[in-house]
């Protein structure tokens, strides 16, 4: 389905209204997974928000330059990142890109590029500011 809805998008046009929904982090399954270790969630989000943009710029990168080889490696890390993340929108974008490029089908890529921008915005965009106000209050962030 995922797959449907990107490919019908074309330039211009008004992607579906659930396509602009954000896919803000899973916290609670993210919690649930570290244990509850608040200290280890606030490490795992701040290693994203380090990690995050440079995964994004090579997957711009690969769509680009129009390579399959490059996006399907981009997108398989970024992935994974997501996935630990409990990104399901991060993640599922990602995974679209991925399975793009193992497929050698770049017409698509354009569209699921803005998509997977669009999702990691919605990630890094907030977590950034939380981190900074967590920082200038002395709180512990992810707390």
């Amino acid at each position: 389905m995922l797959f449907a809805v990107v490919e019908q998008g074309a330039p211009g046009s008004d992607p579906p209204a659930n396509a602009l929904a954000p896919a803000w982090l899973d916290r609670e399954a993210m919690m649930e997974r570290l244990g509850g270790d608040a200290d280890l969630f606030a490490d795992v989000v701040d290693f994203f928000l380090e990690d995050c943009p440079p995964h994004v710029a090579a997957i711009e990168a690969a769509v680009d330059a129009r390579d399959a080889d490059r996006l399907r490696a981009a997108a398989h890390v970024l992935k994974g990142v997501a996935a630990n993340l409990s990104a399901a929108g991060l993640f599922e974008a990602a995974q679209t890109l991925e399975r793009l490029g193992a497929e050698s089908r770049l017409e698509p890529a354009e569209a699921a590029w803005c998509r997977l921008s669009g999702e990691a915005a919605n990630l890094i965009g907030p977590g950034v500011r939380a981190t900074r106000a967590a920082e200038a209050s002395g709180a512990v962030v992810g707390a």
